[in-house]
């Protein structure tokens, strides 16, 4: 079965494979996508879910944390994050609510 680096639909592909008696016992690791290590992650807004997702983030040894808002954050600093404009982003995945993505990304 051929597998995508899309961490989105990973998921999905490990149930399949699950139950059609393909999973690739040879490489456990297949499907937990990407390092995150030394890359430049965006996130969108810097409130109280996007602080706990920052210092998270930090374990995993990123370059840089970008992240967008209205105004800059009294924490940005304590985060060693930068705030930047969505559009500068590269937007890799849009979260959906309520059937429309945010900021009107079709992802």
């Amino acid at each position: 079965m051929e597998v995508s680096n899309n961490p989105f639909t990973e998921a999905s592909q490990s149930f399949k494979c699950c139950y059609s008696n393909q999973w690739d016992i040879a490489r456990p690791q297949w499907l937990l996508g990407q390092q995150l290590k030394d890359s430049v992650v965006g996130i969108v807004g810097l409130g109280g879910i996007g602080q706990a997702i920052s210092k998270r983030l930090r374990a995993f040894e990123i370059s840089k944390l970008l992240y967008t808002g209205h105004k800059p954050k009294p924490e940005e600093r304590k985060l060693h994050a930068k705030r930047k404009t969505i559009t500068a982003m590269d937007v890799v995945y849009a979260l959906k609510r309520q059937g429309h993505t945010l900021y009107g990304f079709d992802g």
